[in-house]
């Protein structure tokens, strides 16, 4: 299932977008700035850009800066006027299922899709000081992971407590692998919520590559897709 970040200021744009988007399988995350986008592409936690190209002396640096973390990344650009070219698919607005759904799948179609993102589910546990909470991480890349609650309520509760008031902290973790632990360091780039307010997922942002991820190929099963993130 592919993770889709779009990237709108206008709320009711970016919605519509979502739903065609999800309609289409897709995980999604809105980012409403340009800021909120950066910290969430520096995590490699995304399988493709959608951006709403308002202003393109703002907005087009975005995509540069995208295929500076990930070489090859896959990004639409809507446009309300003229297209542009670069090296992105283009798609003129207003926004319609069909044309949307096809220009993302081009862009996809064009990526190398390799910048090493697996779809897991492993036992982790993160800390601040001495306060600490056991998670599960449902995706990794060489730049980061994303946390997640463990499947009970309970834990999901644990979950929201423990983030909800540190979200601004540096962590430590380790993660419990088939192959042995492994230990980082990180920050959150990013968090998403329920409904009800309640976080969801955090996106964490290693602070150094780590050797080990090169070993953890493994740690996917064979023949599965991108991770299922947000």
């Amino acid at each position: 299932m592919d993770n889709v970040l779009i990237v709108d200021r206008e709320r009711t744009s970016g919605f519509l977008i979502k739903s065609i988007l999800l309609g289409r399988g897709c995980n999604v995350s809105i980012s409403p700035t340009l800021k909120d986008a950066r910290a969430k592409l520096h995590t490699g936690l995304f399988d493709a850009l959608v951006l709403d190209v308002g202003e393109p002396e703002q907005e087009l640096p975005l995509i540069e800066e995208a295929h500076q973390i990930l070489p090859g990344f896959p990004v639409v650009a809507l446009f309300r006027d003229e297209s542009a070219s670069g090296p992105f698919v283009s798609l003129r607005k207003p926004v319609r299922v069909g044309p949307m759904s096809d220009a993302l799948r081009q862009a996809l179609g064009r990526s190398p899709a390799d910048w090493n993102r697996h779809n897991i589910d492993v036992p982790a546990l993160v800390q601040v000081g001495a306060e600490f909470t056991e998670i599960r991480v449902s995706a990794l890349s060489r730049h980061g992971v994303l946390a997640a609650p463990r499947h009970d309520f309970e834990a999901m509760r644990r979950f929201h407590d423990f983030f909800h008031a540190r979200l601004d902290r540096e962590f430590e973790g380790r993660i419990e692998f088939p192959g042995g632990e492994e230990a980082f360091r990180a920050r959150a780039a990013y968090s998403e919520h329920t409904p009800d307010q309640k976080v969801r997922h955090v996106g964490l942002i290693f602070d150094q590559d780590h050797e080990w991820f090169d070993r953890l190929v493994v740690a996917a099963p064979a023949g599965e897709g991108p991770a299922a993130t947000a």
